[in-house]
């Protein structure tokens, strides 16, 4: 009880002490998540640690309104996405440590709508109106599972065998298509904390039926761990994945890219030039590609990697170019 008087009056705090939206200092590299909405507005998830509150922008990126959220926050509760028609999808986890999650669908007044539990799955996501999770069976093999929002359907997706694949370690994150098809994105950390290449593999109905390598431009001699960003597919059912190096190593055009690829892995576009770092990646309906950085701004392309520009959000100081010595020569 204690503790959570302790939570709570730590979150009042917070509500009393907050910045004007306009403020930047603490939106910076928490503003992780952007929803372009159909009127042209946006919406952010300004995530540090866990979920904090969300923050509507105008057009131009002027911040017009904060969102907190509620109580529930005090507890264990992590965003897994949030969608244009108001739904909102969390992952809830009563105690750290224990198996014990919840998966809680609500919308933008915090009622919730559905709410059920999702023991021994990880790497959670929704897609298709379902939750999907990485699970074993009995007998220790690696399944895809998928668990309708009320729990009472569940579905387990055999994966195949590859050689040299640890689905438990390997696996970085995963989307599922619109036909079923689950695309699983990979990358092995090496000896010394070193990542490299991705391979994203296309699984339907328990079969591989695609593989390919997403080419992520490195420094082998440096320990460098490479952050993802996807995969997501459009409604014509192409990939895109973005990645960027931490800490950065490569050269100043080699170290993030953004990458989209056709449903079997033919390489369409790559594109990279104006970033450094990417946190979030979206796909409006008119097929636009929003892409984050932590803080903004917002760079658009079309669907055919045509630079449309981008949205400085108001308020959020530009994160400035890392100091790499690779970039002052």
């Amino acid at each position: 009880m204690k503790k959570r008087l302790m939570f709570f009056f730590c979150f009042v705090l917070l509500l009393i002490l907050a910045p004007d939206p306009s403020g930047a200092g603490y939106l910076d590299e928490c503003l992780t998540r952007i929803l372009p909405m159909k009127d042209g507005t946006f919406i952010g998830a300004v995530q540090c640690n866990y979920f904090d509150f969300f923050i509507y922008l105008d057009k131009d990126g002027k911040p017009v309104k904060r969102q907190y959220v509620p109580q529930i926050r005090l507890e264990k509760l992590h965003l897994v996405d949030f969608t244009s028609d108001g739904k909102l999808y969390f992952i809830y986890q009563p105690e750290e440590g224990l198996p014990l999650f919840r998966g809680i669908v609500c919308d933008f007044s915090w009622n919730i709508a559905s709410e059920t539990g999702l023991e021994g799955m990880y790497k959670i996501i929704e897609a298709n109106n379902r939750w999907w999770g990485i699970s074993a069976t009995e007998d220790g093999k690696p399944i895809i599972r998928e668990v309708s929002f009320d729990g009472y359907r569940q579905v387990d997706h055999k994966l195949p065998d590859i050689k040299g694949v640890d689905y438990f370690k390997d696996i970085v994150s995963f989307t599922v298509d619109s036909k079923g098809d689950q695309i699983l994105l990979f990358c092995k950390t090496l000896e010394g904390g070193f990542s490299g290449d991705g391979i994203i593999r296309r699984i339907s109905d328990g079969k591989l039926v695609a593989q390919w390598i997403v080419d992520a431009p490195h420094v082998p001699e440096s320990n460098v761990q490479i952050e993802w960003v996807g995969p997501i597919t459009d409604k014509n059912g192409n990939i895109i994945v973005g990645h960027c190096e931490t800490p950065c190593s490569a050269k100043n055009d080699d170290r993030v890219r953004v990458h989209k690829f056709g449903p079997k892995g033919s390489h369409i576009w790559t594109w990279g030039e104006k970033l450094y770092l990417v946190s979030d990646i979206k796909i409006a309906d008119d097929g636009t590609i929003f892409i984050l950085r932590p803080g903004g701004p917002i760079y658009m392309l079309s669907p055919d990697c045509k630079y449309k520009g981008q949205v400085i959000i108001e308020g959020i100081s530009v994160l400035t170019e890392p100091e790499c010595n690779q970039n002052k020569k």
